[in-house]
């Protein structure tokens, strides 16, 4: 029967009618054990690009023939196609072993390539050519992961052979003139990319190459240099960049401030377009159409500056776009049963007294897993409602998946969750409130990512809420693990997923933490390891009903002291001395530490001014008069100030707090970054507290609750909640990737706003924070030189932080430290041509050091603008 089928398949798919010879083939497939049949069918479904049914036949095949090597190459080819790249790693080293090849080994290469395993992508590509050396496609991508590892030389020498065996492959000319130009060997690079175009005019990026090469050989290669940017940009005319090179070398052309404006727009980056467009009108100030775009960038910028929360029909929009549909979880079970590691998931469910349908569909929701290797460990904490165990038995006789414990007497929820977990022998544990939903693709998800990060020891996904219609609400979409986010409030909470031997070397879910137990859990857990990981999709439901938390977090205030307590022994099981944990009633489930000081060593404060009397006096008032700290210093660095007022105020300052306060004169022209770095060769203190003149203090011990957070080891960077005088949000963290390079977290919300899931509220770590006021340890900012100078104006704040975050350091935001902020007042506008070229260059800067991180920010959610600073959804 099952050879009738084959062949009838094979006569349809020769007729053309492939959706019949499919589902013969299909047939085949479930009717057949014969490994030489499975492996024909693997070859029919492969010659249809039916990939998941090909790699389900190669495997039958190899689970029968072991060392079968054309069922082996066969499953290569699958996982390549289905990009399943950990088990085409596999299948390719097995099937080395079995036909050691030149080309075997070379797609090996190509693999050990797309894991980014450089070193094994070369032995691999080195051994291809050791049994075929003619073959130039080895020689070629030997020479691309040479060029991952910056060896230009041995790079180039490999491409050289690549062309003198295919001297008509256009790439190898490209990336023989990349190899090249790092090794600043100009004309040998033209000569390439040349070669590049000649064989292929419309090859991707070689005019800009190109046109670099020209730039860097010699002067007289402008007019050359400019015409190939020129014709980049025809070619690319939304990349930024090719403008910006283009301009260098023309900085009058107001065409190219036009197509650099709209590039930017199309980007969303709104603050350097508006410069571009600046630049343009100043060029020709009467220009209709340049006007007319000016117009409307600033009319897009006042649309930004007014905050919105993104709504219920944001979401449904959101969800039209982001949630699979039936055919994608279809896809996922057909590709769950190929993930190389299919470990047990044990979920686990303490239940008591749950309204019917919603304890049916919790458990349902299991079922309807799209991945199947899982148990559901359910401990009933003996409810008093005959349903639940009616229910609770009905569904375990009809899955044995599904395990049961009726617990004698009602011991709270740490308990019943201790009762799920001895039944539990899955490899990880996921919990699951017995009131809400798992998304079908939510164990999917979490295995997808042990395949490719089998180290994780704990995951966790964004989630969202069902209101009482059933409908979905309110997603969380969250950051990437930041532990002192987590410390100032329990962010990850559903779906988590935790490796089992490490939940039960903790200790399991703690008796008196009640209300907060999964919140003590995690906190445990996380000090036991490092592997945490963040799946950025909605997998889980939390119901909102009239005694859940996620309808109303007052309904368990019993949380909040389990929380607390959780908090503190934390700290002090971390060494970190605690003297209280603060909550704010009006913003439940939000906790600010407060440690104690150990040695209130001496706080530099580094001030650069010019004039503006009034402004400076009022900022070092504060200081002087708020300022409880014991040993601070002030330096003010004054950058050539003019009016007498000001210098009248630094005399008078000088007499009041001679002890404290000193002034230096630096009267270059405005480098905020050579100005601290000087002020900094200038201080004694251990702490360097970098504050703008523009600022003015509100919170009395301002210095010590910053002192308290930059004397942790862990501690790198750590700013202020800043406002406007109309105590509106200045800064409240740095985003990074919002208008291009960086924009203000919850900039012109209320101060009394709690922000996005308390965002505003709660102590959070950002990857930046602006230097208006931030400190640091000395020797941190010893270590990574200071600011950078080549920065004079902007971003340079942005620069360190991240500079300093790169050494490991984890960067952090104080909600209950707040100052004045009257934003940059003494710096003056981007009003002149050389301003505003300069302005232009350290956004070149920027991108060209950051730009992964601007592509997306590990501390902000992917699933939220980057067009404004309200966290409001990012919808296509």
């Amino acid at each position: 029967m099952a050879e009738a089928a084959f062949g009838l398949g094979q006569v349809l798919s020769q007729q053309g009618h492939t959706k019949i010879a499919l589902s013969y083939y299909r047939q085949a497939l479930h009717q057949t054990q014969n490994h030489q049949l499975c492996l024909q069918l693997g070859d029919a479904f492969s010659d249809l690009e039916q990939w998941q049914d090909a790699l389900l036949c190669y495997q039958h095949v190899v689970q029968t023939v072991s060392d079968h090597v054309e069922a082996m190459a066969g499953l290569q080819q699958c996982c390549i196609q289905l990009e399943q790249w950990q088990d085409a790693s596999e299948y390719s080293q097995r099937l080395v072993s079995l036909q050691p090849s030149a080309q075997n080994w070379h797609q090996l290469g190509d693999v050990f390539s797309r894991l980014h395993r450089w070193f094994d992508a070369v032995d691999a590509y080195q051994q291809a050519i050791v049994l075929d050396p003619n073959f130039a496609w080895s020689h070629n991508n030997l020479g691309d992961v040479l060029l991952q590892l910056e060896q230009w030389q041995q790079a180039a020498n490999a491409y050289t052979t690549a062309i003198t065996l295919n001297p008509n492959f256009a790439w190898s000319h490209f990336n023989l003139g990349e190899a090249w130009s790092h090794l600043e060997a100009w004309d040998a690079a033209i000569e390439s990319y040349r070669m590049a175009l000649k064989l292929q005019p419309d090859l991707p990026h070689v005019p800009a190459r190109l046109a670099h090469a020209l730039q860097q050989r010699a002067a007289d290669d402008r007019a050359s240099a400019l015409r190939f940017y020129r014709q980049a940009i025809q070619q690319q005319p939304h990349e930024p960049e090719n403008y910006h090179k283009a301009l260098e070398l023309q900085p009058d052309a107001v065409e190219l401030y036009l197509g650099l404006t709209e590039s930017l727009l199309i980007h969303d980056r709104l603050d350097e377009a508006l410069v571009c467009c600046q630049i343009a009108r100043q060029l020709q100030p009467d220009n209709a159409e340049i006007i007319a775009k000016l117009k409307q960038i600033l009319q897009q910028q006042e649309q930004v500056r007014q905050p919105r929360i993104s709504n219920d029909a944001d979401y449904e929009r959101w969800l039209e776009q982001h949630n699979p549909t039936a055919a994608d979880l279809r896809r996922m079970a057909e590709v769950a049963v190929t993930f190389t590691y299919q470990p047990l998931i044990s979920i686990l469910m303490p239940v008591y007294n749950t309204p019917e349908p919603f304890l049916q569909a919790a458990i349902q929701s299991v079922l309807d897993q799209v991945y199947q290797n899982w148990e559901l460990c359910i401990a009933d904490d003996a409810s008093s409602e005959s349903h639940v165990r009616a229910i609770l038995n009905s569904y375990a006789s009809q899955d044995s998946r599904i395990k049961v414990a009726f617990r004698d007497q009602n011991g709270h929820i740490s308990a019943a969750s201790n009762t799920a977990l001895s039944q539990a022998e899955g490899e990880y544990i996921a919990l699951l409130d017995h009131d809400d939903v798992l998304a079908p693709e939510a164990l999917y998800e979490m295995v997808a990512l042990l395949n490719q990060h089998p180290e994780a020891d704990m995951i966790y996904s964004d989630e969202d809420k069902l209101d009482s219609q059933g409908h979905r609400t309110h997603p969380f979409f969250k950051p990437d693990w930041c532990p002192d986010s987590f410390l100032s409030r329990m962010y990850t909470c559903h779906l988590g997923l935790y490796r089992r031997h490490l939940v039960e070397r903790v200790g399991g879910f703690r008796v008196g933490y009640e209300g907060s137990q999964d919140y003590d859990l995690v906190l445990r857990l996380t000090e036991q390891t490092n592997h945490i990981f963040h799946i950025p999709k909605v997998l889980y439901h939390w119901r909102m009903h009239s005694s859940s938390t996620a309808s109303d977090q007052t309904v368990k205030s019993y949380a909040e002291l389990a929380a607390k307590r959780a908090i503190l022994n934390a700290c002090s099981r971390r060494g970190e001395l605690a003297r209280a944990v603060i909550t704010q009633p009006e913003f439940p489930g939000v906790y600010i530490v407060r440690y104690q000081i150990t040695d209130y060593r001496p706080v530099s404060i580094i001030i650069p001014t010019r004039n503006h009397a009034e402004m400076l006096d009022r900022c070092l008032q504060s200081i002087f008069q708020k300022s409880n700290y014991p040993n601070y210093e002030v330096i003010l660095i004054d950058n050539g100030s003019d009016e007498l007022s000001t210098f009248n105020v630094i005399n008078r300052w000088k007499r009041y707090e001679p002890e404290r306060f000193v002034c230096y004169s630096l009267n270059i022209p405005f480098n905020y970054s050579k100005l601290n770095n000087y002020a900094f060769s200038k201080a004694r203190g251990d702490y360097l507290l970098f504050l703008n003149n523009d600022t003015e203090v509100i919170t009395d011990d301002w210095i010590e609750a910053m002192v308290e957070q930059v004397q942790r080891p862990s501690i790198g960077v750590v700013g202020t909640q800043l406002l406007y005088p109309d105590h509106t949000i200045q800064h409240a963290g740095v985003i990074l990737g919002i208008g291009g390079i960086a924009g203000h977290s919850h900039k012109y919300f209320s101060a009394d706003h709690p922000g996005y899931f308390s965002q505003i509220a709660s102590v959070n770590n950002y990857s930046a924070l602006t230097a208006a006021c931030i400190m640091c340890r000395r020797s941190l900012f010893e270590q990574v030189e200071g600011f950078d100078e080549t920065l004079a104006v902007a971003f340079n704040d942005v620069d360190l932080c991240l500079r300093i975050k790169q050494l490991g350091y984890q960067n952090i935001y104080l909600p209950h430290v707040q100052l004045y902020h009257h934003e940059s007042k003494s710096r003056g506008l981007e009003d002149t041509l050389e301003k505003q070229h300069r302005f232009r260059q350290e956004i070149a800067t920027m991108h060209k050091r950051w730009k992964h991180l601007l592509l997306q920010d590990p501390c902000y959610s992917p699933h939220l603008t980057l067009k404004r600073e309200d966290y409001s959804l990012r919808l296509e």
